[in-house]
């Protein structure tokens, strides 16, 4: 698949900061378009370190400077704000480890380079309710919304927001679910974290390979609502770091065990392909190229958390959500949970949420602008994502 000048500007600038390489730039690079991408897709810090190479115009220099600035201080606090939640865990004897963000942070070249968001932490569901009576106790407010979460509940505490997790997965089978679930509750149970120091502070992130199925089950679950180059990029520097012709071996065991194999071969093979990522992967040769260009399109397509799609890609989204989910009926009530304000202030009409859901979707398809035209292009995009997703092996339930 042949990249557009903006798109291989991205790859380019990704390659050079992530791996030292000199970046490819066209002359007519049009960088309010690059700027804007990188944006979308949340990776815009990345950039920072190599500005002085870079043939970029002052006014947009300037901006992008500031950005990445502000990104770098938000990651700042976000660091001393989980230092100060991991301190109350650590203190009151509650075992637990960090997901994505930070855990993934430590294989880019500098930690704050990887844009943070918020803090996910995951603790053995027989502390669950010790965590969260602590961080009750402590300042930290319960959100509304997300009690019948099943898988975190979630708090902010000084703007940051904080996802305490019992359960992480949410692809595939109930077993496979349970399988990743299960390494993360064993490496704390057993004391197997891994002690990471970073920006000054100090944490428990999962071992190395369960990190990586991490990174890689995240890639996953966003999938749907729409997969980003963060995720990939997330996934691509643990590859570079650690995953090896010989430690795929290992990993690939566990990746099988949930579902995921094919993912791991296809997202790195895509990363070989245009990002340059480079090493002793030959475990990825064979995977399937169409599928590999399929995902890259994808990725551009939407952004992430789906920021680049229109009407159109929302339909796409909530056909692709019904279509690939093993429990549609779960699905439908715990989303009309969350969204019903109704709901919120009258709990008996618990048993009416997933009939609101329906509904729900069923106006918002029916009521955007130029809908027929939105509905083809969106029914057109459902069957693409459904297809890919067949291709990789994936399935949701959430």
């Amino acid at each position: 698949m042949e990249l557009n000048s903006t798109y291989n500007t991205v790859c380019s600038l990704l390659g050079a900061a992530l791996f030292g390489r000199v970046p490819e730039i066209a002359n007519e690079t049009d960088w309010n378009a690059v700027y804007s991408e990188m944006k979308a897709q949340t990776v815009q810090g990345l950039a920072a370190g190599i500005f002085p190479e870079l043939p970029i115009p002052e006014e947009i220099k300037k901006t992008w400077q500031k950005e990445s600035l502000y990104l770098f201080a938000k990651g700042n606090r976000l660091c001393f704000a989980q230092a100060e939640l991991t301190d109350l865990l650590e203190k009151a004897g509650v075992p637990y480890v960090i997901l994505k963000g930070t855990s993934a942070a430590m294989y880019y070249p500098e930690p704050l380079l990887r844009v943070m968001g918020d803090v996910d932490i995951f603790v053995p569901a027989q502390f669950f309710d010790a965590a969260a009576e602590l961080m009750n106790e402590n300042g930290y407010m319960q959100q509304r919304n997300e009690e019948d979460n099943k898988r975190h509940v979630a708090y902010k505490k000084q703007g940051i927001l904080f996802e305490l997790h019992h359960s992480f997965a949410m692809v595939n089978s109930t077993e496979e679910k349970q399988y990743l679930d299960r390494l993360l509750e064993n490496c704390c149970l057993q004391g197997k974290t891994e002690t990471v120091e970073q920006n000054g502070q100090r944490f428990q992130a999962p071992p190395v390979l369960v990190n990586g199925m991490v990174l890689l089950e995240h890639i996953a679950q966003h999938m749907i609502s729409g997969l980003g180059l963060r995720q990939i990029v997330d996934w691509m520097m643990f590859a570079d770091k650690v995953l090896d012709d010989s430690a795929w071996q290992l990993f690939r065991e566990m990746a099988a065990n949930a579902g995921l194999e094919t993912l791991a071969r296809t997202v790195t093979r895509m990363c070989c392909i245009y990002f340059g990522l480079e090493g002793n992967f030959s475990w990825c040769n064979d995977a399937d190229r169409h599928l590999c260009d399929e995902l890259m399109s994808y990725l551009f397509d939407n952004g992430n958390f789906g920021r680049k799609q229109g009407h159109a890609g929302r339909i796409a989204t909530v056909r692709t959500h019904y279509k690939t989910t093993e429990n549609l009926f779960s699905t439908l009530q715990r989303t009309g949970e969350h969204n019903w304000k109704l709901y919120q202030k009258y709990r008996f009409l618990k048993p009416f949420a997933g009939i609101y859901q329906l509904f729900r979707y069923s106006w918002q398809m029916l009521t955007v602008p130029k809908k027929l035209g939105s509905i083809i292009s969106g029914k057109n995009e459902a069957q693409r994502r459904q297809n890919m997703m067949a291709g990789l092996g994936i399935t949701c339930d959430y």
